[in-house]
């Protein structure tokens, strides 16, 4: 996955967007239990469907992890082409306490059941030494926002889903700064 951050770029291959390709109309596309076409079926996608986050594939390719409902499984990779063109949302979750930001076209952060607080980007950097991971430096009128997200698997350890990128996020307000850590998930 390319994401772009200024005006460098962060390459990582998992987690990356997919489209369902390959099936046709009047059918669907199993998701399964285990990496396996004889595992037991936990979902289907319509043949359209677009959006997926693939987490990780197996070591041969053959099929990704994606997440559905609350929990994950397993899909033909066959049937999924990656997804090009515009840059994906970034949205942000954590527990304890519950948060939410998203950090990518915009920046916002909200606890839960308080009003999000929104904030002017002004920079995405990239590691210098690294591929896998960039940083959202933001902005408004009451303090800062630094988000460091790295491409590795994550568990938000209320649910039984797998997230693709974790998130240390940093939060400067009147009363001082306050630090997030939590999972990411990329979207359309």
């Amino acid at each position: 996955m390319l994401l772009f951050c200024g005006n460098t770029v962060s390459v990582f291959e998992e987690p990356a967007l997919h489209a369902v390709n390959g099936v046709v109309a009047e059918d669907v596309l199993n998701v399964r239990e285990n990496s396996s076409a004889s595992s037991p079926v936990v979902s289907d996608l319509k043949p359209n469907e677009t959006g997926l986050e693939v987490i990780k594939t197996t070591d041969d390719g053959r099929w990704g992890l994606i997440n559905v409902t609350e929990g994950t499984g397993w899909v033909a990779m066959q049937y999924l082409s990656l997804a090009t063109g515009s840059d994906p949302k970034l949205r942000c979750y954590g527990t304890e306490p519950f948060w939410g930001a998203s950090l990518r076209p915009d920046a916002s952060f909200a606890l839960a059941d308080e009003p999000a607080q929104n904030y002017q980007v002004l920079a995405q950097p990239s590691s210098t030494n690294r591929t896998d991971r960039f940083s959202v430096i933001a902005q408004n009128n009451a303090g800062r926002m630094i988000a460091t997200v790295n491409a590795q698997q994550c568990s938000d350890g209320m649910s039984n889903r797998t997230f693709g990128l974790s998130v240390e996020l940093l939060i400067q307000d009147t009363a001082g700064w306050s630090q997030y850590s939590g999972c990411c998930s990329l979207s359309q």
